[in-house]
């Protein structure tokens, strides 16, 4: 007997993230340069790639939901906006961002990551906001700790 009410969508997203939607389109818009002298003149950019990137999307009739990153070669932004991409293909995030959250609490940490070391991407992190001077510190540790090691740990 044939189930009478089936689920629509038989592969629902299991993440309650709506930022981690593996479906969302995620563009990188670079932010530095002489195009881009002062912060107003950023947000005024990101407004209008905001409107014109929604404009285009209803003009055609595509329903995707979409997301876009101001990123710079002077920071660690873009690495951050990667890791996000890399966190949308982690099909159980909302595990690892769950224990994550448990370590913080029982360990009365204020922030945690899970890096992946070569690339220095954060594939988990808590739930709480990232922080991108709190990230480059992380990043910045790691440099540390690779130059230390002699990168003995690292060989496979």
């Amino acid at each position: 007997d044939p189930d009478p009410d089936p689920d629509p969508n038989p592969n629902p997203n299991p993440n309650p993230n709506p930022d981690l939607d593996p479906n969302q389109i995620s563009p990188f818009c670079q932010v530095d340069g002489d195009l881009f002298p002062s912060e107003d003149e950023k947000l005024e950019t990101k407004t209008n790639l905001h409107s014109l990137i929604s404009d285009h999307l209803e003009e055609n009739n595509i329903h995707i939901p979409f997301t876009y990153s101001l990123t710079s070669i002077y920071d660690n932004s873009i690495s951050e906006c990667f890791s996000k991409v890399v966190q949308k293909l982690i099909p159980t995030y909302h595990v690892l961002e769950n224990l994550l959250n448990t370590l913080n609490s029982n360990c009365n940490l204020e922030k945690s990551f899970i890096f992946d070391v070569m690339s220095k991407l954060y594939l988990a992190t808590d739930s709480s906001p990232v922080d991108l001077q709190t990230h480059e510190l992380c990043s910045d540790m790691i440099d540390v700790v690779i130059d230390i090691s002699g990168n003995v740990f690292l060989q496979p």
